[in-house]
């Protein structure tokens, strides 16, 4: 009652199973106390990134093995995946929207947010903790070209999703929309594109791309277009992405 907004990135609700159990027990079976073996680097990477990741982004995967090596306690991990072995389910269930006179669900009654990304590891626990929440409360992100660590994969999309969460809340308005948009970009390219041309140059617009890569910022002058394309285009555009958290569900 006393938490106004919450943020769960790879938010898993679920206990253990028998697959999870297994998969777990392996790398920690007969292993020393204090040392690194591979098995257990191999798990922790794939529970961080997962496969496809970890085929993409190479770099990302010694960076996160060193990191493990040389700056985290082993003996301090083998811990928390004992523990983690013995977790138990958070009791959760959705509200019941057909009958209201019934007893009041055991669910999360702040707004939360949950991100993910498409080949993350934990995307059905993500999804399946979702629904267990209150829908007019819940808002579930996912990035589409991104795994486990949507943190160091997608840092920009992620503090855009966070920004405009919290500006759902009533934070932060002073960093208002228009300011650090896509159309603010686009009429400081136009101006520097006049600036630099003359009140006759072509103004500088957005190439074609999906809404996948919206938050890029390349822009590029389409002599093919219609230059008539007034503010009211990229205006429209944005208020796209923002009243896309309306629905709840956004993928970026």
């Amino acid at each position: 009652s006393k938490m106004y907004g919450l943020i769960l990135i790879n938010g898993v609700s679920r206990g253990i199973n028998y697959f999870e159990g297994f998969t777990l027990k392996w790398p920690t079976k007969d292993m020393p106390q204090t040392t690194w073996t591979d098995p257990l680097l191999t798990y922790l990477i794939w529970y961080h990134l997962g496969f496809e990741t970890q085929t993409a982004h190479p770099d990302l995967v010694q960076s996160l093995r060193r990191h493990l090596e040389e700056n985290v306690n082993a003996k301090n991990v083998i811990k928390l995946l004992n523990s983690f072995l013995k977790r138990t389910p958070i009791i959760m269930e959705r509200p019941n929207e057909t009958n209201k006179n019934t007893n009041p669900p055991i669910t999360l009654t702040c707004t939360i947010m949950h991100i993910t990304g498409f080949t993350s590891p934990h995307k059905d626990d993500v999804i399946d903790t979702n629904d267990k929440c209150d829908p007019t409360k819940s808002s579930y992100v996912e990035f589409s070209d991104c795994g486990g660590a949507v943190l160091d994969e997608q840092p920009a999309k992620t503090a855009e999703a966070i920004r405009l969460f919290l500006q759902g809340l009533g934070h932060i308005s002073h960093m208002s929309i228009p300011k650090y948009s896509i159309a603010n970009r686009v009429a400081e390219q136009a101006a520097e594109n006049k600036r630099r041309n003359g009140s006759l140059g072509r103004i500088s617009r957005r190439g074609s791309a999906p809404f996948d890569s919206v938050d890029s910022g390349l822009y590029r002058c389409d002599s093919q277009e219609d230059d008539n394309v007034g503010d009211d285009y990229y205006g429209h555009e944005l208020q796209l992405r923002v009243d896309s958290f309306d629905d709840r569900n956004v993928k970026l």
